[in-house]
Order: C-alpha cells, then sequence, then structure tokens
C-alpha cells in the first residue's frame, strides 16, 4: 500500500510504501498473497486484505491512523481462525462489506 501524506497545500511529492516486510508489519510477504487487494478505511484506521495469505486462508491487517497518517507501528494481523470462521481456503479479505 502507498501512503500519500497531504496537507492544506496539496500532497507529499512521494508516496511512503507500507507492506508485509515493513518493520512493525506482522508477518512476512510471500509470493502470490495480494497484499493490498481490498483497503477500507475503519474509524480513521486503515485495513488492508492479503486473500491469498497462507496459501488462499487469507488475512487481513489494520494499520492506525494518527495525527501524522497512517503508520504500520501498531499495527495487527488476523486471519479467520479467531472468529471461528472456514479456514482452508477461506480467501479471508477478499471482500470488505459495510
Amino acid at each position: 500500500m502507498g501512503v500519500v501524506r497531504g496537507s492544506a497545500n496539496g500532497f507529499a511529492a512521494r508516496a511512503t510504501p507500507i507492506g508485509q516486510n515493513t518493520p512493525g508489519v506482522p508477518g512476512t510477504a510471500e509470493n502470490g498473497d495480494r497484499f493490498g487487494s481490498r483497503t477500507a478505511f475503519v474509524g480513521g484506521h486503515v485495513a488492508v486484505s492479503a486473500p491469498e495469505e497462507n496459501s488462499g486462508t487469507g488475512a487481513v491487517w489494520v494499520f492506525p491512523g494518527t495525527a501524522s497518517g497512517v503508520t504500520a507501528t501498531g499495527s495487527a494481523s488476523f486471519g479467520p481462525r479467531p472468529l471461528a470462521a472456514p479456514v482452508s481456503g477461506a480467501h479471508f479479505g477478499a471482500a470488505f462489506h459495510r
């Protein structure tokens, strides 16, 4: 995901990348995870999915919003297991519904 910071004067010139290998982000990127497939703003935070994480089980990361923008510090991830949802081939995070 790319975080583009802005102000009353416009957007910053460069995006700050945040991914699975960014310090402070739980887990490790694997080929084909599809990290960033879906994103959603949730109460000032950003939710990001990787529906192919762990061979199709899927996972969602939540990145905290701060006064200076979204950060990897304090981010958390979860998959379907803590929600008592099906695990194998769940593609958790493939869609976000409101």
